[in-house]
């Protein structure tokens, strides 16, 4: 029996117990109770063989826990059970809820073992020998994991999945060569994970057999399915055979599964689960298919010989869909609707998708009217579902479609600009309300007659609106293929804004004016049928490829505060190309103007009557050219989350030459802040060029200045000062002949104590060099360090701007101005200090700073460590101790050494930090600056990295698309644990976006975050889950603090969190052990004991405590709330 123990682990920090057995051992039984809060780990060489004493049905290995402390249990040694007697039925039962890991081959023998416990058991080293393995639950509370992880062909008893337990497959021939069957009520999971490799099951040996819904997840909730998708990407060759209807369920995560054997057997299939999988076998037997949840991808036309049907919810999720998509060798297809065999029908929603090239899909004949709400079709209360998230290609359904009632169409954002969908017939009927839903693209091209309002909710609707049909703006754009003319208004023919929503134009195919009421005289926000006070005009769409025109003067009226809201383009399309161009002027006075998203947003004109007292650039671009102008004085630019503001006197809106000189687009005495922004000047190419500002205000983050000039003209940004805080940084990018003046320079803003060239250790040039004040009659011009030293380290002092061109190594303590490792060479500390006077370490090539000693800065500077290029690595046992740490570029820092870094705070502003090795000690971390992707990498198998329990924040952009589309390289700010690591927080706070990075866990090796408090910034703030897996990542939260939320606060955090692939599971803060909840996407039915059993232990009897019910009644469930919604509003992770 493995317990308490007298004194506890050497290390409070690391409850780690490890016991070595280098003999081989015979033992009844071993026993571990969770309760005790150790970790234990026995290893070493020698096997232990268990069972002999026992009877039939005895207890091999028993993991028990009252509830009031979890602990990981790892057996390294080899395992024997004994086979004196043939044939005995044996059980492993934990009920630990941080797992049981076995890591070396377990030879079986003839031996029936069984699984159970209310925990998860890891086989993570190879099986043996012919006995059964079969999961177990013993009660209606019991749902049993177990993980075959490892190549098991040298086993052949084979497995039997049970009622209400899940086993989940992580390695080729997992299942070893016996049968497995799958039993009513059982689950067997494939499951990789998404940043490692693929599950590639192709040698499948024994018979599977299938059955049923699968076990449940959640209470209320009916099974996740018989065979199921549980992350990653995984591929399973061996035929399944159905022993009655049977359910497939895949996690909704950006893998999916593959089915290359032949479904054969008798029963229906029915695809649930939000996820996809894929049937590739060309020989399956035809059979119904019912899609009532996410993706089935087919490659075979006889994938859908039999009968077809949809069945999704009526929510308007996008998780409730069913979708059939078209691949490989179904490039097109007709059905007839109907029952039986090759037709289909909706009892739900449901609908189309295409991968690998465009496909169609035409019902019952090519252009054949059909009927919503008729006849097999789309009943009223269901939405029509075309494209899908896995989607990469466009799906075109070539039939014409009668209207009547409410006719949702849903299109997915896929997983490339490629992915969209097309109706080629014509939509028809008079009492039919079209509405478009979904962010992805939706093209009508038909003669389209009907007569009832268009409503673009969301996306972009491309296409002929009928004359008769009024068109609603809800939260969606209109693509424009032609100039738009429309009145304002309530009738036939025209256009409004929806009150309490927003909406606008993208263009595609080239340039296209917006001319409401057919005429560009001034329309004031708040018209009549026009944008309303706090809704947004807006532009762009991510699969537009052309420009908006807009047309028409806009007044913004007095004092108002309002949002234009801008949507990149194609990337290839829109790198010259702006998604707006206002070819006409704003006016207003007092007040804002917020420009948001990721687009870009021109003006052509001079905007004399603009004289707001902000404009607030979020995300976006605003670019002022040809006669672009914003000269009213008094008014502030303030730029963050990566933010451009561009003064471009060379391009115009698509085009970067054509463009035309204007000496004053802003006020003299503009002040412009930049949060992790650009503030950009383009120089003409036929004459110089000289812009002047006003305070230039570094407020946060990492952000750029940009002075270009053209040809053999000057650029001259000239700014009557510049101020900091002390944590901001910037680099400036200056053209051949250009320049940045400043008309007052703070003396302290560039260093050395030295007396020698004084540089600012927080402001790089080009990414290279450090810039250097140089007086200029009563300006200063900041420019590029041209003279650096780099000598022997014998000669360096403090005057000493240090450039390392080749490997040295420090023969005593040195205090230089500032370092930069201009090559790949390496600097050896030896086992000395190294003082950066200044704070300045600049990377432009890669480099490493190795030995045993340590650096720090003079009078408790920032260290600022600047790396472009290659890594910057810390090896050895170096050691930094600084007040601050600030890391910029977009290069990473990495520390591989056996230090701890005292650094006070750290502040990430672009790139990453991967501790690979060592510990990080600092009160407060920030990742991220709101702009661009930033990482935190933690090392694996380790506890605290981060020492003493800092306080973490995200603090990522809430613009662009979020961390679920994974294929656009979203930006995000990333904390990511490696496997096997342990950490505990004070606080986590997010800041707009934040993701955790589950990566590497494995049952009992799991990822633990345990966090005292949890604080997002607004009500739109996310926290998202990657690669999150049951049982190998904890997230684990203060029930302390939890509770002393009330419930509206709780039900408010809870459904801030998003977990990769359950989005359609609410979130649930459950019951971990007596100090922490446990944040997940599942729960069971609260289980009155861990472990009620007796078990004899040497003579005595020894009754294993339960758990008291006071202790389930404190028990919290916090239910994520269901929205329900009609129409859907975009989801809030997703915004763009």
């Amino acid at each position: 029996m493995f317990g308490n123990v007298s004194g506890g682990p050497a290390d409070p920090d690391e409850p780690l117990i490890t016991v070595t057995n280098n003999a081989d051992r015979e033992l009844d039984s071993l026993w571990f109770d969770s309760a005790a809060g150790i970790f234990y780990t026995i290893g070493g060489t020698g096997t232990l063989t268990l069972g002999a004493g026992l009877a039939d049905g005895g207890r091999l290995i028993t993991v028990i826990s009252n509830g009031g402390a979890h602990s990981e249990t790892n057996i390294n040694n080899g395992i024997v059970l004994d086979d004196m007697v043939s044939g005995r039925a044996r059980w492993i039962v934990n009920h630990s809820q941080a797992g049981l890991r076995l890591s070396e081959t377990v030879n079986l023998g003839s031996q029936q073992l069984r699984i159970s416990g209310t925990g998860a058991t890891h086989f993570s080293g190879s099986l043996s020998g012919t006995g059964k393995v079969s999961s177990i639950s013993e009660s209606q509370y019991a749902t049993p994991h177990l993980i075959l992880n490892a190549n098991n062909s040298g086993w052949s008893g084979g497995l039997s999945v049970g009622v209400r337990t899940l086993v989940f497959v992580k390695a080729d021939r997992a299942l070893g060569t016996g049968a497995t069957v799958v039993t009513q009520g059982g689950t067997l999971g494939f499951r990789s994970h998404g940043d490692g490799p693929s599950l590639d099951y192709s040698n499948p040996a024994g018979a599977l057999s299938v059955r049923g819904f699968g076990a449940a997840r959640q209470v209320g909730k009916l099974g996740i399915g018989a065979i199921y998708h549980d992350g990653g990407n995984n591929l399973f060759s061996g035929d399944i055979t159905l022993a009655g209807s049977t359910y497939f369920g895949a996690r909704g995560d950006s893998g999916g599964l593959t089915l290359s054997g032949a479904i054969l057997g008798s029963g229906f299939f029915y695809k649930i689960g939000s996820g996809l999988i894929t049937l590739t076998n060309p020989n399956s037997p035809a059979r119904t298919i019912s899609i009532d949840q996410g993706v089935l991808r087919i490659t075979e036309q006889q994938h859908v010989a039999g009968a077809i049907r949809f069945a999704g919810a009526k929510l308007l999720y996008p998780d409730s869909s069913g979708i059939l998509e078209l691949s490989g060798n179904v490039n097109s297809l007709t059905l007839e609707i109907g029952t039986g065999a090759g037709r289909i029908q909706w009892r739900g929603a449901g609908g189309f998708s295409a991968f690998g090239g465009d496909r169609s899909v035409t019902l019952n004949a090519p252009g054949a009217l059909v009927y919503w709400g008729r006849h097999g079709f789309v009943s009223h209360d269901r939405t029509l579902f075309l494209s899908s998230r896995y989607a990469d290609s466009k799906i075109t359904l070539n039939n014409s479609i009668e209207l009547l009632g409410y006719n949702p169409i849903y299109v997915a954002r896929g997983v490339s600009y490629g992915a969209r969908a097309e109706i080629s017939g014509a939509l028809t009927g008079t009492n039919g309300w079209f509405h478009k839903v979904g962010p992805g693209r939706l093209d009508i091209i038909g003669t389209n007659t009907y007569r009832m309002p268009t409503d673009i909710s969301e996306g972009v609707l491309v296409g002929h609106i009928p004359d008769a049909s009024n068109l609603y703006l809800g939260g969606g754009v209109l693509g424009l293929e032609s100039d738009f003319t429309r009145d304002m208004g309530s009738g036939a023919k025209q256009i409004r804004w929806e009150v309490g929503r927003s909406g606008g134009f993208a263009g595609y195919g080239g340039d296209h004016a917006v001319r409401l009421n057919g005429t560009t005289a001034q329309i004031d926000w708040e018209t009549n049928h026009f944008v309303k006070a706090g809704d947004e005009l807006r532009f762009g769409h991510y699969t537009a490829d052309g420009t908006v025109l807009w047309d028409k003067q806009l007044g913004l009226g007095t004092d108002g505060h309002r949002t234009i809201r801008v949507e990149r383009g194609l990337p290839a399309a829109a790198a010259n190309r702006a998604d707006v161009s206002f070819t006409q002027a704003l006016s207003g006075t007092g007040g804002s103007l917020t420009l948001k998203g990721d687009g870009r947003l021109d003006l052509a004109v001079d905007n004399a009557d603009l004289k707001l007292d902000e404009i607030r650039i979020h995300g976006a671009e605003l670019r002022l050219q040809q006669a672009g102008r914003i000269t009213a004085p008094g008014t502030h630019f303030i730029l963050k989350n990566g933010g451009a503001l561009v003064l471009d006197n060379l391009g115009t809106h698509n085009a970067t030459t054509g463009g035309s000189y204007q000496a004053d687009r802003l006020h003299d005495d503009s002040e412009i802040t930049l949060t992790a922004s650009t503030l950009r000047y383009q120089g003409s190419d036929a004459a110089p060029s000289e812009e002047r500002v006003g305070t230039l205000i570094l407020e946060a983050g990492a952000s750029a200045i940009d002075v270009q000039s053209s040809g053999s003209a000057t650029a001259t940004l000239n700014a009557s000062s510049l101020t900091k805080n002390l944590l901001a940084t910037a680099n400036l990018t200056l053209g051949t002949l250009a320049e940045f003046v400043l008309n007052s320079w703070a003396a302290d803003y560039s260093i050395n104590d030295g007396g020698g060239t004084a540089i600012a250790p927080w402001l790089t040039v080009n990414g290279k060099d450090w810039a250097t004040p140089i007086p200029s009659g009563m300006a200063t011009t900041l420019s590029a360090l041209s003279t650096y030293e780099s000598g022997d380290q014998g000669t360096w002092g403090t005057a000493h701007n240090i450039a390392l061109t080749a490997a040295q190594t420090l023969g005593g303590a040195r205090a230089i101005n500032s370092l930069k490792l201009a090559t790949t060479g390496a600097l050896n500390l030896g086992n000395f200090t190294l003082t950066l006077n200044s704070g300045g370490l600049l990377s432009i090539a890669g480099g490493t700073l190795s030995g045993t000693g340590r650096v720090n800065t003079a009078v408790s500077r920032p260290l600022y460590v600047h790396v472009y290029g290659a890594d910057l690595t810390l090896s050895g046992g170096i050691q930094l101790d600084v007040p601050r740490l600030v890391k910029t570029g977009g290069g990473r820092l990495t520390f591989n050494t056996s230090a701890l870094h005292n650094l006070g705070r750290l502040h990430l502003h672009q790139g990453t930090v991967d501790l690979q090795q060592g510990r990080i000690n600092a009160s407060h971390i920030v990742v991220g600056d709101g702009a661009g992707k930033d990482s935190l990498i933690l090392p694996a198998n380790t506890w605290e990295p981060l020492a003493n329990k800092p306080e973490v924040t995200l603090h990522g952009t809430p613009y662009g698309p979020g961390a679920e589309y994974a294929s656009y390289n979203p930006d995000e700010a990333i904390l990511r644990l490696s496997g096997n690591t342990k950490q505990h927080l004070t606080k986590l706070t997010i800041t707009d976006r934040g993701t955790i990075d589950w990566s590497g866990g494995e049952v009992a090796t799991a990822n633990f975050l345990w966090i005292d408090e949890l604080e997002f910034n607004n009500a739109d703030a996310r926290l998202f889950m990657r690669n999150w897996y049951e049982y190998e990542d904890y997230f684990l939260i203060s029930r302390t603090w939890l509770n002393s939320r009330n419930e509206a606060q709780r039900a408010q955090l809870l459904s801030q969190i998003i977990f990769d692939g359950y989005q359609d599971f609410p979130v649930l803060a459950e019951g971990y052990d007596a100090n922490y909840f446990m944040i997940t996407p599942f729960n069971a039915p609260e289980p009155a004991t861990y472990g009620a059993i007796l078990g004899a232990v040497g003579i005595g009897l020894v009754a294993w405590r339960k758990r008291s019910r006071q202790q389930a009644k404190e028990r919290e469930d916090v239910k994520r709330p269901r929205r329900q919604i009609k129409p859907p509003p975009a989801a809030p992770h997703a915004q763009w």
